[in-house]
């Protein structure tokens, strides 16, 4: 009994409420590790780190989709198609497939498991690939709600 209250009393209720920890890293390639980049964004922002008992754990996951754009029917160029020369047939219509990359950050409460709020950004400016990352990474960090 004496050592469950000494063990109550070391650990006060508040330890680990209100902090975040990483769960998943996105892969920035190259062996690049994007952990000390995205706890200082997290420490810039006020939120609490800890790694070892975090409320909360994020999760940052890459993905890839394909996505198909149907142009507007009937005016192209100030005027209807030129349904000459092979160009935009009933059976064979116009379409662009464009691939999408994009991460996503997905908040968790350690305690259940419930996801408390997801977001999700394209990779779309910057020079390279690390740098994508880090841009959608910020604006994922500044849209999350802080514990």
């Amino acid at each position: 009994m004496v050592a469950l209250l000494a063990a109550l009393a070391a650990a006060p209720a508040w330890a680990g409420a209100g902090t975040v920890g990483l769960s998943c890293l996105p892969s920035a390639g190259a062996g690049v590790d994007m952990r000390a980049w995205l706890l200082d964004r997290l420490a810039l922002k006020g939120a609490a780190v800890d790694e070892t008992r975090p409320q909360w754990k994020l999760c940052f996951k890459q993905s890839q989709q394909r996505q198909v754009y149907w142009p507007a029917d009937g005016w192209y160029a100030g005027g209807w198609r030129d349904w000459r020369y092979g160009g935009g047939m009933y059976w064979s219509p116009d379409y662009q497939v464009r691939t999408v990359r994009t991460l996503a950050l997905e908040v968790v409460n350690s305690a259940d498991g419930t996801v408390l709020w997801q977001g999700q950004q394209e990779l779309g400016d910057g020079d390279n690939g690390r740098q994508q990352l880090e841009n959608a990474a910020r604006k994922l960090i500044d849209l999350m709600p802080l514990p």
